[in-house]
């Protein structure tokens, strides 16, 4: 009765301890004006993993861009934003990794100037993962609150900015979680950073100075 009941407990904290995410690594294409977007697959990536990518396209306004994903990419959300003269459109696609990925996978759609990345997260349970959205103006972005109800799980702060933030930006702060920056780059107007929220609960609305003007737009997830 001992071992069996020591084995269920065994059984019980490996089923807990299963899906514990963990930030793999990330690709990105800088400012670019194509009709296709072809981004490397994130290294380390196995099956199991999720991946989540952004695809950035920016035009002259009315411009609503038909996006076709690679096999196997599900849309996820697509925030929009503008200052009256571009209108931006960024496509947030997931996928769970198979045995078996491509090198690469590519995007077709009309021609657009933006920046695009794909990055991959560990030990995921199946399926879409949860996020809010919203869009804004101003040099301050917003990424509303998250409920958990798991503890450890690995949270992504993203935004998208009018002005590409070229290193300049930083990650939100506070402890839940602690945030640690992925992608500040010149050319990139996706921003990324991730943590690990150790107790499940909220984690509260998340902001982060942008590189914007007074007026210009963002998104933030």
């Amino acid at each position: 009765m001992i071992g069996a009941a020591l084995l269920q407990v065994i059984a019980q904290e490996a089923n807990r301890s299963r899906y514990l995410p963990a930030y793999r690594s990330l690709t990105s294409l800088s400012e670019y004006d194509r009709t296709t977007t072809t981004l490397n697959k994130p290294a380390g990536v196995v099956a199991g993993d999720k991946m989540v990518a952004a695809i950035s396209i920016s035009q002259a306004p009315g411009y609503d861009p038909v996006v076709t994903p690679p096999s196997g990419w599900t849309l996820l959300v697509k925030t929009s934003h503008t200052d009256g003269n571009w209108i931006s459109h960024t496509h947030w696609y997931w996928k769970d990794a198979g045995g078996s990925e491509p090198a690469s996978y590519s995007w077709t759609h009309e021609n657009g100037l933006g920046s695009a990345l794909v990055f991959a997260v560990s030990s995921t349970p199946p399926g879409a993962p949860a996020f809010t959205s919203q869009n804004g103006t101003g040099t301050t972005a917003t990424a509303l609150s998250l409920t958990t109800t798991r503890a450890n799980q690995l949270i992504v702060f993203a935004s998208d900015a009018w002005i590409a933030p070229g290193g300049a930006l930083s990650p939100p702060t506070g402890s839940t979680p602690s945030f640690t920056e992925r992608l500040d780059a010149t050319g990139e107007f996706i921003y990324l950073a991730s943590g690990v929220l150790a107790a499940a609960g909220a984690t509260g609305n998340k902001s982060h100075a942008t590189s914007n003007s007074t007026g210009e737009p963002w998104s933030a997830l």
